[in-house]
C-alpha cells in the first residue's frame, strides 16, 4: 500500500512564491534588457524615462537633460498645432 506524504502549511506557498519570482524576473528582463539596449536615443520616451523624470531617477538610456528638450519640443509642436501664443518651456 503507498503511503501518503505529510505536508506543511508552508509547503503550499512553493506555487505563490513561483509565480512571484517569475514575474520579477520577467519585469528585471523588461527593465534592464530591453530599456537600457533596445531603446535608442532618438526613440520616444517610454513609461520608465517619464516616471524617472518626475522621480529624478535616471530609468533610461537617456539623460535628464535631453529628457526635458523633448518634452519641450513635444509642448512646442503641440502649441503651433493649437495656435498656442503663450507657453513657456523651462531651460
Amino acid at each position: 500500500m503507498a503511503q501518503t506524504q505529510d505536508l506543511y502549511f508552508i509547503d503550499y506557498f512553493a506555487p505563490v512564491i513561483l509565480v512571484f519570482l517569475f514575474f520579477l524576473l520577467i519585469f528585471i528582463i523588461s527593465f534592464t534588457c530591453i530599456n537600457f539596449f533596445c531603446i535608442s536615443k532618438d526613440d520616444e520616451l517610454t513609461v520608465f524615462d517619464n516616471f524617472g523624470a518626475k522621480n529624478h531617477l535616471r530609468l533610461g538610456p537617456r539623460s535628464f537633460k535631453k529628457i526635458e528638450e523633448i518634452k519641450g519640443r513635444k509642448k512646442l509642436i503641440y502649441a503651433n498645432e493649437n495656435n498656442c501664443t503663450n507657453i513657456t518651456i523651462k531651460k
